[in-house]
């Protein structure tokens, strides 16, 4: 009951977002609101974490508290929600509006803080140490040079400025990046190399039983958590673990493996087609824009765009994060419909003979 409570505030959430900004005006405001909050949430997250201060900024700039560590033992960065995984993911899904900002605004000032906002960012979810999180930052750069139809020459550049980044980021963090080998070796059994991989995997695997044995309607929403030890026995997985128990919590890690578990085919296609539904909706409000002949606005699209990323983003890291951090896409999915929303209808010009 709890988590279906939990799933109603996250759609208010978007709701009300859906309801307020109901003007381009306010639609833009709220896109800098939200990368404001985000960047300036970063700036208290990195100073705490250079500092080594204690001082969490009322909560703002929590260190992980799901014991997350970093391979010296200490618990790792997880911003406002205290969790390092999820946290990571949020301050990538915003990297997209930064860059957007950087390419298509006109004002100098605008530029010149929007650079320093994507630097804040993508250091802060640095610190987070989060793999997942890293991987989709990849996958979208790459789609992001794509639609802006980048120059080589200016993505050498971003990209040479992007590894001196993570050159100067922590080396705890550059240390954990490294590990991603493990995904592309020939040997399976390289997967053990790393705990975490392995525990990934594993809880991969007892969410794909759920779903084989519960193929229409899953085991139940929220009921991954209270079914693990019975699939993790049938299964003889974490029979070496000697420091857990049946009241130890495990989630699936992946957030499409969890729709599948817990609500089946319907679900995760009901999931798969809002989203892309939604998507598409995007695209056609940018389409809608372009067609204009008044424009009004030239930049508009690049915001639509920017907000797609995002969204995209936050999709490519949900293959190895669950859906803990679910509310902050109900904050984009309000953002969405309301930018389909103000979409102008195109107008078209009646030529004579």
């Amino acid at each position: 009951m709890n988590s279906i409570l939990d799933l109603a505030k996250d759609i208010a959430v978007g709701i009300c977002i859906y309801i307020t900004l109901n003007t381009k005006e306010k639609w833009k405001s709220g896109v800098n609101v939200l990368l404001f909050a985000v960047t300036l949430t970063a700036i208290l997250g990195i100073i705490q974490n250079l500092t080594g201060s204690a001082q969490t900024f009322w909560g703002l700039a929590q260190l992980s508290a799901f014991g997350q560590t970093d391979a010296s033992g200490q618990l790792r960065y997880g911003g406002p929600i205290a969790e390092s995984n999820i946290w990571g993911q949020v301050l990538v899904s915003i990297l997209p509006i930064a860059l957007y900002h950087i390419a298509k605004e006109r004002t100098s000032l605008v530029r010149m803080l929007s650079v320093a906002s994507a630097i804040f960012i993508f250091f802060a979810m640095l610190l987070t140490q989060s793999r997942g999180a890293f991987v989709a930052l990849v996958v979208v750069l790459v789609l992001i040079a794509i639609d802006l139809r980048i120059k080589s020459t200016t993505l050498l550049a971003i990209t040479i400025i992007g590894v001196l980044l993570l050159l100067f980021g922590p080396s705890k963090y550059t240390e954990r990046i490294k590990t991603l080998d493990i995904f592309f070796q020939s040997n399976p059994d390289g997967l053990t190399q790393d705990e975490s991989v392995q525990g990934r995997r594993e809880k991969m695997l007892i969410g794909l039983a759920m779903f084989k044995e519960n193929p229409f309607l899953g085991i139940g929403f929220a009921n991954y958590t209270d079914n693990y030890w019975n699939y993790a026995g049938n299964l003889g997985l974490e029979a070496s673990n000697t420091n857990v128990n049946s009241d130890t919590q495990r989630q699936p890690h992946s957030l499409y493996i969890e729709i599948m578990a817990e609500t089946g085919v319907f679900g995760i296609t009901s999931f798969l087609a809002f989203l892309g539904l939604l998507l598409y909706g995007l695209y056609r409000a940018r389409i809608k824009i372009n067609a204009n002949e008044k424009k009004p606005d030239k930049d508009w699209p690049a915001w639509i765009s920017s907000l797609m990323m995002s969204i995209l983003t936050f999709l490519v890291a949900g293959f190895f994060l669950h859906g803990i951090g679910f509310r902050f896409i109900w904050v984009m999915v309000g953002l969405a419909l309301a930018a389909i929303r103000l979409a102008p209808a195109p107008t078209y010009s009646i030529k004579r003979k």
